[in-house]
C-alpha cells in the first residue's frame, strides 16, 4: 500500500459536499485506483482523511479491525470534542468486533 500523496492528477477535496452536489466524482476516483490508490486528503475542514479507492485494498481494511478501528474515532468524518464522542461511541457504525458483531446479529432481521 502507497502512503505517499498523489503530485498529480484530478485532486479535490472530498471533505467539501459541494464536490459530490453535480455528480459523484468518478474521475478522481478513477485516477485515484490507477496512481494513488490510497491517497492523503488534506483538509481545510478538519485534520485530513485517508481515501482508500481499491477493493482490495478496501477488503483488506474492513478485516484489520486492530489497524483500522472504528471505535477509535468513529466512521463519520468529523473532529469530535471528547465529551460528544462518548455518545457517539454507542452507535454500531462506531463499534468493532466482537461487540459490533453482537449487536449487529440483533438488529440485522430488522433490515
Amino acid at each position: 500500500m502507497s502512503i505517499a500523496p498523489a503530485l498529480s492528477g484530478p485532486l479535490v477535496d472530498l471533505s467539501d459536499p459541494d464536490v459530490f452536489v453535480a455528480s459523484y466524482p468518478h474521475e478522481h476516483f478513477r485516477w485515484l485506483r490507477q496512481n494513488d490508490p490510497i491517497w492523503w486528503n488534506a483538509s481545510a475542514r478538519d485534520e485530513g482523511f485517508w481515501v482508500v479507492s481499491r477493493y482490495e485494498d478496501i477488503w483488506k481494511v474492513s478485516l484489520d479491525q486492530k489497524t483500522f478501528s472504528s471505535a477509535r474515532r468513529g466512521a463519520i468524518q468529523r473532529l469530535w470534542k471528547e465529551d460528544e464522542y462518548e455518545s457517539q461511541k454507542e452507535l454500531l457504525i462506531n463499534q468493532d468486533p466482537p461487540r459490533h458483531t453482537k449487536y449487529r446479529r440483533l438488529v440485522k432481521n430488522g433490515f
